[in-house]
């Protein structure tokens, strides 16, 4: 264990002071020293506020467990960087008076607004994407909706061919043979022959509406995992702790 070195300064002997022994001298000479202890041998503890006689020593706040010294004000520096983030179930009210946040100085955290309705995800390529998407540092990536295009799979607005092989045969009973595409008159498919010659012709179907083949309007789809609304909250800025 190091030892602790207290400085002694030496007092001042009243002029002309005689000892007739030993021991009133080393009363007189003790008497006139002092020990200094390095540093603040004295300190404020407790969860009120030190008196004003004792504004000059730190003081150890128990109810947050932080040394504040007396500057104007009780304050305690914090150590917070711009950097920081935390989440923060509670509500925007709640977060005036959260960590030591108050009315009289602001509050101590803020929501960052950057951050809503999104979730966070770390920077780098994310696994499983096709095609590979490798996510930057403060990039915002993704959309709530999406709807699929004809080449994603997505049904949008097209045409199909309906017809006959030559052979006379309906349908693809004879692969390979030549496939004749029928005409559309209004919204009826035509050209079909079958039975005893090539004037006889069925109608098949009939479209939705309007004239030619008609598709289906493609529909968004959410993809959006399951998530929890919480803040996401930054400092503020403010320097110190302060107990108003």
């Amino acid at each position: 264990m190091a030892n602790v070195l207290l400085p002694i300064l030496p007092g001042t002997l009243p002029e002309g002071s005689c000892f007739t022994n030993d021991q009133d001298r080393l009363v007189a000479f003790a008497a006139a020293m002092q020990a200094v202890l390095s540093g603040m041998a004295f300190y404020n503890y407790g969860s009120t506020k030190p008196s004003v006689a004792n504004q000059a020593y730190p003081w150890l706040n128990t109810n947050d467990g932080r040394w504040y010294s007396f500057s104007g004000n009780w304050r305690s520096p914090n150590n917070y960087s711009s950097f920081d983030r935390r989440w923060f179930s509670g509500t925007l009210t709640d977060l005036l008076t959260y960590d030591g946040g108050n009315s009289t100085f602001g509050p101590m955290w803020v929501e960052d607004t950057d951050a809503r309705g999104r979730t966070t995800m770390s920077p780098g390529d994310i696994p499983g994407s096709d095609p590979l998407k490798t996510l930057a540092q403060g990039e915002s990536y993704g959309a709530g909706s999406h709807k699929l295009t004809e080449a994603e799979g997505g049904v949008g607005v097209h045409t199909h061919g309906f017809g006959k092989y030559l052979s006379g045969a309906v349908g693809l009973s004879s692969p390979g043979g030549n496939f004749t595409v029928p005409t559309y008159s209004g919204a009826v498919v035509q050209g079909i022959s079958v039975g005893a010659g090539p004037d006889t012709t069925v109608n098949l179907f009939t479209l939705p509406s309007g004239t030619g083949a008609t598709g289906v309007t493609p529909v968004a789809f959410s993809t959006v995992p399951p998530v929890i609304g919480y803040y996401l909250i930054k400092p503020s800025g403010r320097l110190y702790f302060v107990v108003p």
